[in-house]
């Protein structure tokens, strides 16, 4: 994640947050939101700040203020 480099991130595919890491990656607004509406909106911690913070603007892009502010409340 952190390399953002999709051929590094490939090696991780089966990992927790392999799908978001690849939406935030491929600046995919609509993946990313996907990829956290999937997950239960009362743990959205998602581990890393890094990952966090791309999440939660990636989200406010895609107008998912609602959203991005869970993301961020539970990320602090």
């Amino acid at each position: 994640m952190h390399d953002n480099n999709l051929t590094a991130l490939n090696k991780y595919s089966s990992e927790t947050f392999y799908s978001l890491d690849k939406a935030i990656i491929e600046g995919k607004k609509d993946e990313v939101v996907k990829a956290i509406k999937s997950m239960d909106e009362n743990n959205l911690n998602l581990q890393d700040r890094y990952r966090a913070s791309l999440t939660e603007s990636l989200l406010r892009q895609a107008n998912q203020t609602s959203l991005a502010d869970k993301v961020q409340e539970q990320n602090r």
